[in-house]
């Protein structure tokens, strides 16, 4: 019965990701935490996006109220980006009119009204990559010859593997990856 209920809404086969944004209840995320949510919504391949924590209406409804300024009830991609949508507070009224309750405290409030401050100042909802440095040698331990055909990538979670994975892909696009992060099994590798 589940199996035809993921089938008929899309979801069988597909692959699944999770991104922890550490915020205490009934606190505000940092500017940083919600640029990376900003990034998550704008890459194609992370969407649809939910968004949630313990009660879903603090952490999550601010959250949800930085989005709704600054790009309103658009995707992303479907306009050309001049200025946000709405004001702070009339993004936490429209949450508040759609979801009772969202934004718990003052704190929360506050935030939300910084952000869209933020967004004003440096005129995008993110702010630019840093330029990768040029001019610095890499350094190497160990020899490596011009037939390097296998690179392991071993550590901690959070330890950037997977970021260097990727960096590695966009400079050569004849590596193959093969992560358990992406296969969502140790099985696959």
């Amino acid at each position: 019965q589940k199996k035809n209920l993921y089938q008929k809404n899309g979801f069988f086969n597909k692959t699944l990701s999770h991104t922890h944004l550490p915020i205490e209840n009934y606190r505000a995320p940092t500017i940083e935490q919600v640029d990376l949510f900003f990034r998550l919504i704008n890459d194609s391949t992370k969407t649809p996006l939910l968004v949630h924590c313990g009660g879903g209406k603090g952490r999550a409804g601010t959250m949800l109220a930085c989005y709704l300024a600054v790009y309103g009830f658009q995707s992303p991609s479907a306009q050309e980006w001049t200025q946000p949508f709405m004001s702070a507070g009339e993004a936490i009224d429209k949450l508040r009119q759609l979801r009772p309750g969202s934004i718990e405290t003052e704190e929360q409030e506050r935030f939300v009204h910084t952000f869209v401050s933020t967004v004003w100042k440096r005129q995008s909802p993110l702010p630019p990559l840093p330029a990768e440095p040029e001019g610095i040698p890499l350094d190497i331990e160990g020899q490596l010859d011009g037939n390097i055909d296998l690179v392991m990538l071993c550590g901690l979670p959070g330890s950037g593997k997977s970021y260097i994975a990727q960096e590695m892909l966009v400079r050569d696009d004849r590596w193959t990856i093969v992560s358990q992060d992406e296969a969502r099994s140790r099985d696959t590798c």
